[in-house]
């Protein structure tokens, strides 16, 4: 709400990846033994993500810290 009052318009993140949810179909085809993250499909070339490492079919488990 701040930003909008303030600037007119909401600002959003960009981190230059595309997300699924893991399940456990998704987990059981990538022989996973936990079926709660987040695997990545997709990362934008020259993004954020991109610099720091990230690749299609990493699975984030956990997110600062």
């Amino acid at each position: 709400m701040g930003q909008l009052i303030e600037r007119g318009r909401v600002a959003y993140g960009f981190m230059g990846i595309q997300l699924q949810e893991l399940n456990a179909d998704l987990a059981a085809g990538m022989d996973l033994d936990f079926d709660k993250g987040i695997v990545v499909d997709a990362v934008v070339d020259n993004s954020p993500a991109e610099k720091a490492g990230l690749q299609a079919g990493d699975v984030i488990v956990e997110f600062d810290g």
